[in-house]
């Protein structure tokens, strides 16, 4: 009986469909040896793809922590000046001139996220703002609603924790010369 043949139910014998690789080797594609290569070689390239993302990530992460690092020390210098707290009304207050002021009837906050990099915003003199202080730092809102709903920027003077007797001069004070820029129309 040749090999390519087998008997079907009724007796004759029925041509067999050839394999995978005897179709392969009549095209000249190569054996299956190959194929595996090609097939490591897709997954070793996968995988150095997945590598160099990492390594993105991992570069990415390095920046996260020079912010942190420079935030951190930021964070202390603070809390060193509060230790003397005319020094550190006379800072604030700078923070806050440097980044609210009043130009042809807008009210303009300027808002620094990277070096080189900024947003302003700009705002009617009438807009409600609040002031506050304490564990989470020193901090003016612009704005009405909550920040989910958008429409209020916050200026961050410091996120040195502020002790309540500290608040209690710096919030008044803080409050005046806000008072002073809007007025300034």
């Amino acid at each position: 009986m040749d090999l390519n043949t087998s008997r079907s139910s009724f007796g004759r014998a029925a041509p067999s469909w050839p394999t995978a690789r005897e179709r392969r080797e009549e095209r000249g594609e190569g054996d299956l040896v190959s194929r595996r290569t090609f097939t490591k070689l897709r997954r070793l390239g996968g995988v150095f793809a997945i590598a160099a993302l990492i390594g993105a990530c991992d570069s990415n992460t390095s920046d996260q922590r020079d912010s942190d690092s420079k935030q951190s020390s930021a964070t202390q210098s603070d809390t060193a000046l509060l230790s003397d707290l005319s020094n550190a009304e006379a800072e604030f207050l700078r923070r806050l001139r440097a980044r609210v002021t009043i130009q042809d009837g807008m009210l303009l906050i300027y808002d620094p996220l990277a070096t080189g990099v900024s947003s302003m915003y700009g705002l009617p003199p009438s807009t409600p703002w609040s002031i506050s202080c304490g564990f989470f730092g020193l901090q003016v809102t612009f704005g009405a609603g909550s920040s989910e709903q958008g429409g209020i920027i916050d200026v961050e003077l410091t996120q040195s924790y502020v002790r309540e007797e500290q608040c209690r001069r710096l919030i008044p004070r803080i409050g005046r010369e806000i008072s002073v820029i809007v007025d300034a129309r």
